[in-house]
């Protein structure tokens, strides 16, 4: 048979991890490869355009990926993961298939799309939709580049990025290295006028797969306090918890933006930004 689809291999991906045990993609990966009876070749088969990557790999990723903002599974470090409590409610549904359809119920699912730029598109081989997935190798690739950077270095780029996209007067409206404070802080800001009077400050978080929770926005929040703000932008290369979005919504006293990390890469390809 061929590699099934992302969307395929979701049901089977969440009764693999049915057990609560913590589990790889790579070993989840081998499982599924065993359960559709891939061929050796298939098995084997690259992305075109990522020879680094199999394209069986590239699916479980994804329908790992749409299980985990959904809540059905939750991260704990780079490709690990286990099921949630949320996941072994859905498993007792004895489902047939986990669509999209289905995890449209899930807010963080419906904000994922969003981040993303996907949008439904129609099938012609069915009744069914899918998502148009934005040059999925490439932005996978700088992903995992900047999850591998230096932080001091992330942090820097991300002030050249946002300079890079109309935020700031000049090149010198950039300062970087904020003295931090031990749980908060901030990363640098970026004047908005020509005196300065105005200023947009920075938090970036390079962070592989634990998420950004309630308490890091309040931190931020705090830290903008302490110098007399009402404007940021915190990023992250992980993704923020619905909890930390419903907080960072909840301040009514300063305006800050979230961009996470599938954002984050969508907004650097379309604006060619080079680090």
């Amino acid at each position: 048979m061929s590699i099934p689809k992302h969307q395929d291999m979701r049901l089977p991906l969440l009764e693999v991890s049915e057990d609560g045990d913590m589990h790889t993609l790579k070993e989840c990966t081998e499982k599924l490869a065993d359960s559709f009876q891939l061929t050796d070749e298939e098995r084997n088969e690259r992305l075109p355009k990522n020879k680094k990557r199999t394209r069986v790999y590239d699916r479980v990723y994804w329908a790992k990926t749409h299980l985990d903002v959904s809540g059905l599974i939750e991260s704990l470090k780079r490709g690990e993961f286990r099921i949630t409590e949320e996941g072994k409610r859905v498993l007792r549904q004895n489902l047939s298939k986990i669509d999209d359809a289905y995890l449209l119920k899930y807010a963080g699912y419906v904000a994922f799309l969003k981040r993303s730029g996907k949008k439904i598109i129609s099938e012609s081989d069915d009744s069914t939709s899918s998502f148009k997935e934005l040059n999925t190798p490439l932005a996978n690739d700088l992903l995992d580049k900047l999850k591998e950077m230096h932080f001091n270095l992330f942090e820097d780029s991300m002030l050249e990025f946002l300079f890079h996209i109309g935020y700031g007067v000049s090149k010198n409206s950039i300062k970087q290295n904020i003295i931090k404070t031990h749980d908060g802080g901030l990363d640098g800001y970026i004047e908005l006028d020509t005196l300065g009077v105005d200023k947009i400050y920075i938090q970036a978080k390079r962070w592989d797969r634990e998420p950004v929770r309630s308490q890091q926005i309040r931190d931020f929040s705090g830290a903008i306090d302490t110098q007399g703000g009402n404007k940021g932008i915190f990023i992250t290369t992980s993704r923020f918890t619905p909890e930390a979005r419903k907080c960072n919504e909840a301040i009514k006293n300063k305006s800050m933006r979230l961009i996470d990390g599938n954002e984050l890469v969508k907004l650097m390809i379309e604006s060619n930004f080079r680090f």
